[in-house]
């Protein structure tokens, strides 16, 4: 198990007083689109990145000259080596990491440009999103990534669901009360469909079709290939985008605003209304090329429903595929919920196409709420910049955790139920020790050809080390230490309530996640692609690195080792030795005893029923002595007459350190996760 330390959250950043502007900058699979607010409150504005354009695709590349175009621009003739779809957190990837630092460089040139009112020094903050899915070391990476590019001005990261509930919450489409219910955003855009289940302010993103992504873009392309079968002059124009890539992609364009504006007025064009299009190439001095259509509501209907190869592992059309995604959703979140959430959000400039609130509508029935964020196409953008505004505002709610976290309060928190979570962990380990690990040994000793002592000890030592690494000894070991989380959540909540309460927040709104250890998540907690709440995995993958630590190094690694032959297991074994071979044992020695080979005769003299018996009948000292052993291993607390006496409550001391960072890694981090949450919560 990794060291816990690798999924710390880094702290929130700490805002400059003299923050003016916030800019959310929604960096997309397909489109970027920005938006202003000012950092103190107010009303949030859509930015022009370039002269007219408020949306622009993520697309960068080399025009004439050597000037580096962005957007749409890249879509011109004489532009070459252009990138699409590059947002990423693989940034050691040169085609990932050049193509972004470039996208940004420029966009951010042409953002100054054209509002000059914005300073993009050390008085602007800029606020970029990242998907929930994305793990704390690539949050990190991203960020530190996006700092290097943005000059003097402060930037932060702020989860993309997160940008869009407080979009909805701030325009009035989700009230207070209803921030910590059950909420399924779903982002659509132009590359990617996203589904985030949010709990109690904890999103988890839904993997769902990440190997067959579902863009709005594959409708546009759909359109065009339909339009272009009819086409006289196709084969031409088709060999004229092999020449010039950027045509096609200047095409695909055209026929995108084609489809917004269809979608955006569906009514007006079933009516009977169509959409012309017309395209001119000139891929010589004189020729020419048309591509030209009037587009019907039928061609948009076909487009939607006509089979599409890349959907799926056979021809699957966006509506069906969608629909199916849909309901792939709703069994996800009943498996991790135990029921449909209160509330969807539907966001991304895809989420205009009306059949799409109807599947959604479909697949989830009353009582919960499908709501459309307003402005979609900006919506992410919009909660960013409020992220960041809020975060400004906020700032003495996150300063009081952070000094929390700083007095040493919370590890001594921790430090404080050691002793419980020792207990439990003993218990864990030896009970039952006799039944499962110790008598089915003594049995096969008695009727194996050798039967040194020694042997059946490294046995019994090996198959309670195989049960505590599979999945039944993980499970059982959470079990027995759920009572021992309890006290610790019980006494973190004594220390964070009154905070909450102080900032008119509800008392357990920083709570920790109440069923973090259930055995349920014990397997998804090793699994970076299994889905599971950002919070729970950090205390789940906690407490599974410090069974294994304690297990490694108390129990059979290289520390006291107790469960080892060589360890303490072996003077308990022979005092069970003794006890069973009473007077004529009185005066061996625990070495004389574990190497000595008695024959198969003398051992078969005692009857299985008698050796059951006897080994049950101490099974309760048996394991008493283990047990305290473990714990005195962990807690300390060793007899005076102990010769190593002194090396062992050092050791002990070293564990106990070791455990305590890293439960308290996992619960800061999980506690800024919070923190950084129910900001939004604060008026």
């Amino acid at each position: 198990m990794n060291d816990t330390s690798t999924l710390q959250l880094p702290a929130a950043p700490r805002l400059a007083a003299h923050t003016k502007d916030v800019v959310g900058f929604d960096l997309g699979h397909g489109d970027t689109s920005v938006t202003r607010a000012p950092a103190a409150g107010g009303r949030v504005d859509t930015l022009e990145i370039r002269k007219g354009l408020k949306v622009i695709p993520t697309a960068v590349g080399s025009g004439r000259g050597g000037q580096t175009v962005i957007g749409d621009e890249t879509f011109q003739r004489g532009v070459s080596t252009v990138y699409q779809q590059f947002k990423s957190p693989y940034l050691d990837d040169p085609a990932v990491a050049g193509p972004l630092a470039a996208f940004l460089t420029e966009a951010v040139k042409r953002l100054r440009d054209n509002h000059s009112t914005i300073a993009f020094d050390d008085t602007t903050l800029l606020v970029f999103g990242c998907p929930s899915a994305w793990s704390a070391r690539q949050r990190k990476s991203y960020s530190d990534f996006l700092g290097r590019q943005v000059g003097r001005a402060q930037h932060m990261l702020v989860a993309e669901s997160r940008a869009a509930l407080i979009t909805v919450k701030e325009e009035g489409h989700l009230k207070e009360d209803e921030l910590r219910e059950p909420i399924l955003i779903i982002d659509m855009g132009s590359s990617t469909t996203d589904f985030t289940f949010v709990r109690d302010l904890a999103p988890v993103e839904l993997a769902i079709g990440a190997d067959r992504p579902l863009g709005a873009a594959t409708i546009e392309r759909e359109l065009l290939r339909q339009t272009l079968a009819r086409a006289p002059d196709r084969s031409a124009i088709e060999a004229w985008w092999q020449q010039a890539p950027a045509e096609l992609q200047r095409t695909l364009w055209e026929f995108r605003k084609a489809k917004e504006d269809y979608f955006r007025d569906e009514a007006a064009y079933a009516q009977g209304e169509t959409l012309p299009l017309a395209l001119t190439y000139r891929p010589g001095e004189s020729a020419r090329l048309r591509l030209e259509a009037e587009l019907t509501a039928a061609d948009f209907q076909a487009a939607i429903d006509t089979p599409v190869a890349d959907l799926g592992p056979r021809p699957l059309a966006w509506r069906a595929r969608f629909q199916a995604d849909v309901g792939t959703a709703k069994a996800t979140i009943q498996g991790l919920n135990g029921g449909p959430p209160r509330i969807i959000i539907l966001t991304g400039g895809a989420s205009r196409m009306g059949f799409v609130r109807h599947i959604v509508e479909q697949h989830f029935a009353a009582p919960t709420a499908v709501r459309t964020a307003p402005a979609p196409e900006h919506a992410i953008a919009i909660g960013l910049a409020l992220a960041g505004s809020i975060r400004y505002r906020t700032q003495s709610f996150l300063d009081e955790v952070a000094r929390l976290i700083d007095s040493g309060q919370i590890s001594h928190t921790i430090e404080s139920t050691l002793a419980d979570f020792a207990q439990a962990f003993a218990h864990a380990v030896t009970e039952s020790a006799t039944e499962r690990f110790i008598l089915p040994e003594f049995l096969a000793w008695r009727r194996a050809p050798e039967g040194r002592l020694r042997d059946v000890a490294a046995r019994v030592s090996a198959r309670m080390q195989h049960w505590q690494d599979s999945a039944e000894g993980r499970h059982h070991m959470l079990r027995a230490l759920t009572p021992w989380y309890k006290q610790l959540e019980d006494r973190l909540h004594e220390l964070t309530s009154p905070l909450c309460l102080h900032y008119r927040l509800a008392a357990d709104v920083l709570d920790l996640p109440k069923d973090a250890i259930s055995p349920t998540h014990a397997e998804a907690a090793t699994d970076p692609d299994a889905l599971l709440f950002g919070d729970v995995r950090l205390i789940m993958s906690a407490v599974l690195a410090t069974v294994s630590f304690v297990t490694g190094s108390v129990l059979f690694g290289t520390g006291t080792a107790i469960l080892l032959p060589t360890g303490h297991l072996a003077p308990v074994l022979a005092g069970l030795f003794m006890w069973l071979l009473s007077e004529a044992a009185k005066e061996w020695v625990i070495d004389q005893m574990m190497d000595m080979t008695l024959p198969r005769l003398l051992r078969r003299l005692y009857p299985e029923a008698w050796l059951v018996r006897s080994v049950r009948g101490r099974a309760a000292e048996t394991e008493e002595h283990i047990r305290s052993e473990i714990i005195r291993s962990l807690m300390g607390g060793y007899p005076g007459s102990d010769k190593e006496r002194a090396d062992k409550e050092q050791l002990a001391a070293k564990a106990r350190k070791e455990i305590i960072a890293k439960l308290n890694n996992a619960v800061v981090s999980a506690l800024r996760e919070r923190a950084e949450a129910a900001s939004v919560l604060i008026r």
